[in-house]
């Protein structure tokens, strides 16, 4: 489906003062990125040093596969459910 995210990513949703914001903004620009390809690369860069444990992987890899797993079982009910309207 074109719009289901991908299901490695999870939604960080967070509140930053209007002159961050706006400085952010100006930087997307000055790249020709998204404000979101900014600020992950941004986060990126300061966690780079940051190294994460193997069961810290094994946990995400869990997190991954019951995303893709949902996402899989959600589309398949949609499916299900639009093949059911067009009968009638």
């Amino acid at each position: 489906m074109p719009n289901q995210p991908a299901p490695d990513k999870e939604v960080l949703s967070f509140k930053v003062n209007r002159v961050l914001k706006a400085r952010i903004l100006k930087l997307s620009h000055q790249r020709g990125e998204t404000m979101s390809e900014t600020i992950v690369s941004i986060l990126t860069n300061a966690t780079q040093d940051v190294h994460l444990t193997s069961e810290e992987y094994q946990e995400i890899a869990l997190a991954v596969a019951r995303a893709s797993h949902d996402q899989s079982a959600s589309s398949k009910r949609r499916g299900s459910k639009d093949s059911q309207k067009g009968k009638g």
